[in-house]
C-alpha cells in the first residue's frame, strides 16, 4: 500500500424534530502516505470522529470515495477513548481475541513485552488502572497488523505523566511496527509530540484548513523545541478564521 487517498464530498446527518439536517464534512480532501503518522486537529464538533468513523466503515452514508490502493480490504485497528476490554476475559485473553487465525500465536507475547504488561497478562480488566487498561487497548490494535490505525484522542483523561509515557509507548511500538496511522487530538502540544504532519480542520462544514510537516526529529523534539513550534502556529491556524 502506498498511499490512501481520502475524499469526502459531503457528511450530513439526517434532520430532528424539524430542526434542519446538519452538514458535518464538506470537500474534505486527504491523502495518508504510507507508515506516515498523521495528526488531526480542530475545535469539538468539527467532524474529526465522523472522519475517522467514516474512514473504519462504520458509517457508510456518505458521498465519496476512500481509497486505500489494495486489491483486498484493508485491516483496519481503531483505538477509542474508553479501551472497551471484556471484563470477563483477561488481559491475555483480550489480545488473543483480536489476533487474526492465521497470526503466530507468539505476536501476544511480543505485545504484551513491547507494552510492559506481561507481568499482568492474567490479570482481568476491572483490576487495571486506566492507563494500564489503555496500554492493552494500544497492544489489541497492534495486534491486529494493520494497514491504518485510527486513534480518536486515546490518552484523554490520564494525567500528565501517565500521557507522556503513553505516547511514549505508542512511538515506540510504532517505529517497530510501522503503518500508517490517523491520531485525532484536540492537544496541539500532543500532535507536535507524535505526528509526521499536523492537519487543521475547519469547524462544520469540515474540510482541511492547513497542513504542517515537522521536520525535526521526534528524538529531538524536546519540550522547548515543542514550545518553539508551537508560538510558530497561530490561533488561526487551530481555529478557523
Amino acid at each position: 500500500m502506498s498511499r490512501i487517498e481520502i475524499d469526502i464530498h459531503s457528511k450530513t446527518y439526517p434532520s430532528r424534530a424539524g430542526a434542519r439536517p446538519h452538514q458535518a464534512i464538506t470537500g474534505l480532501r486527504l491523502t495518508l502516505q504510507e507508515n506516515e503518522f498523521v495528526c488531526l486537529v480542530g475545535p469539538s464538533g468539527c467532524g474529526k470522529t465522523t472522519l475517522l468513523n467514516l474512514i473504519a466503515g462504520l458509517d457508510q452514508d456518505y458521498e465519496g470515495r476512500i481509497d486505500f490502493n489494495l486489491p483486498a480490504p484493508p485491516v483496519l485497528g481503531y483505538m477509542f477513548q474508553e479501551p472497551r476490554l471484556l471484563p470477563w476475559r483477561t488481559v491475555r485473553q483480550n489480545l488473543a481475541l483480536a489476533l487474526p487465525p492465521a497470526r503466530d500465536p507468539a505476536t501476544i507475547d511480543e505485545l504484551l513485552d513491547m507494552t510492559g504488561l506481561t507481568p499482568f497478562q492474567h490479570v482481568y480488566p476491572q483490576r487495571l488502572s486506566l492507563g494500564m487498561s489503555r496500554r492493552v487497548a494500544l497492544a489489541r490494535a497492534f495486534s491486529l497488523e494493520p494497514h491504518l490505525l485510527l486513534m480518536d484522542e486515546p490518552f484523554v483523561s490520564l494525567d500528565a505523566q501517565t500521557a507522556d509515557r503513553m505516547r511514549a509507548l505508542l512511538v515506540h511500538v510504532w517505529q517497530l511496527r510501522p503503518h500508517s496511522v490517523l491520531f485525532v487530538t484536540h492537544d496541539l502540544r500532543e500532535a507536535i509530540t507524535l505526528a509526521d504532519r499536523i492537519v487543521f480542520l475547519t469547524p462544520p462544514p469540515s474540510r482541511v484548513r492547513k497542513e504542517i510537516i515537522l521536520s525535526i526529529p521526534r528524538d529531538q523534539r524536546t519540550p522547548e523545541q515543542v514550545e518553539i513550534t508551537l508560538r510558530e502556529i497561530t490561533p488561526k491556524d487551530i481555529h478557523s478564521g
